[in-house]
This record gives C-alpha cells, structure tokens and sequence, in this order.
C-alpha cells in the first residue's frame, strides 16, 4: 500500500498538540473544579488570572502503583470475560488485500456482568476517592499500548490503515499505523474501542452516584440520576451493537 498523504485532525502539528495537551485537560478540569478534599480553588469563568492559585500537586497525588494496578486488572478482566463468556462470530468488512476478519460478538453480555461484579463486589466510591490517581493511570496504560502497538505495526506483513501510513511519526502514532492489530485472534482495536473505557465510563459514573450516595446519607440528586441513566443507555446501545461497529469502525 502507498503511503497517504492527506492529513486531519490538523497535520502532524495537530495531532501532536493533542497527544500532548488533552492529557493535561483531563488533570486540569480535576484540579480547576472543587472536591471534597481539594484546597477549596475553582476556576470561575475565564479569568486566566486565577491560575496562580491553582493547587499544583505533587507526583505522589498524581501517580500511584494501587490506581496503575487497578487500571491494569480491569483490562485484564475485561480481556478474561471476552475469552469465555459466550459469543457469536461477527465478520468485519473486506479489507484490501481480500481478507474478511472474524470477530467476537460478546460485548453486551460483558457488559451486564462487569455491572453484575462491580455492585456486588466492589465499593465503587473508591473511583470517587481516586480519580486523579486513575485517570493519570489510565492515561499511562494508553500510553504504554499505544507505543506497543506503533512497534508492533513495522512487523512483517502488517496491514497497514489509509490514513495512519504517511511516513510522519507522530500522526500515524495518533492515527493508528496497522489496520487490525492482533494477538491471535484477540483484535485491540475492536476491544479497546469497546470495552474498557466504554464500560469504564458507567463504572465511574455510578462511583460518582455512590460516593453522593455515602456523603448524603442514603438520598442521591435527580441530576446524578438523570446523567447516570442516558449515559448508561448510550453505553449499553453501543454493545448491544457491537457487530455494527466492527462492521462500520474497522474498516
């Protein structure tokens, strides 16, 4: 395959002020928002001024080996229950060299029972009391993937996708260099688009429910409820369509 040579998400330029700054944005609206535990800062509106006052914490709040092994073991349980809970086959689209990927179709069903795990075994209100440790921890795992499978991509005989084959580093890294990464029949991209940060997402979310729950004495806002609800319903509407996407996003 030929390499590209249209460019989005700005060029490289654009794509590496993103993989630099939208891991900052996240540590940011932590910091610039007010918790129970924070030193009492917010940022109101856009008075850039206010900055100087903003808490700045040390590498011992930011980073810590409890919140990576948390991140780690969710991927890893997540992987364990895509390899043996029931599945149908799905199959991707026809890629350019003929081939036509299959795929397992057991999402939804992962779905139901990380909740089923996580209510039942698991007291979500640390995800509350850990946020910044884990979105830091979160942030170094996709960091750590994200250079295993740029590596692994120069391999011999590597399908590589239209727009991640420029020749430029730092786009291609953001891109995604190889089409349909796999170990075996274990597809990363699939699984990662999927799974851990999609399911990840309600977790948190009922954190947050659990944590207003624990602090409130039982009652919980209509608000957290509401938000609780519909971007539960987007998650659980995106697995249970999980061969639509495979079909459509792998392409």
């Amino acid at each position: 395959m030929g390499k590209t040579t249209e460019y989005e998400f700005g060029g490289p330029i654009g794509t590496t002020i993103n993989m630099i700054v939208l891991p900052l944005v996240v540590v940011f609206l932590y910091l610039a928002c007010p918790n129970g535990e924070s030193s009492g800062f917010c940022l109101r509106g856009v008075d850039v001024f206010q900055l100087k006052h903003m808490p700045i914490p040390g590498l011992s709040q930011l980073f810590s080996l409890d919140a990576f092994a948390m991140c780690a073991g969710w991927f890893l349980f997540l992987v364990f229950l895509e390899r043996i809970l029931p599945y149908k086959v799905g199959q991707g689209v026809e890629l350019s060299n003929g081939q036509r990927l299959k795929y397992r179709i057991n999402g939804h069903l992962t779905f139901w029972v990380s909740l089923f795990v996580a209510e039942h075994f698991i007291d979500l209100s640390i995800l509350y009391d850990k946020y910044l440790e884990l979105a830091v921890a979160a942030i170094s795992l996709s960091i750590l993937l994200s250079v295993y499978l740029y590596l692994s991509s120069f391999k011999k005989g590597a399908l590589l996708a239209k727009g991640g084959n420029t020749g430029c580093a730092p786009y291609d890294f953001w891109m995604g260099r190889e089409l349909n990464p796999r170990v075996g029949d274990f597809d990363l991209k699939v699984f990662c688009e999927l799974r851990p940060g999609l399911i990840g997402w309600m977790l948190l979310n009922l954190g947050m429910l659990q944590k207003q729950r624990q602090l409130n004495n039982g009652s919980v806002s209509t608000s957290m409820l509401l938000v609780n609800a519909f971007q539960g319903l987007v998650v659980r509407v995106w697995h249970s369509g999980d061969c639509l996407t495979v079909t459509c996003s792998m392409c």
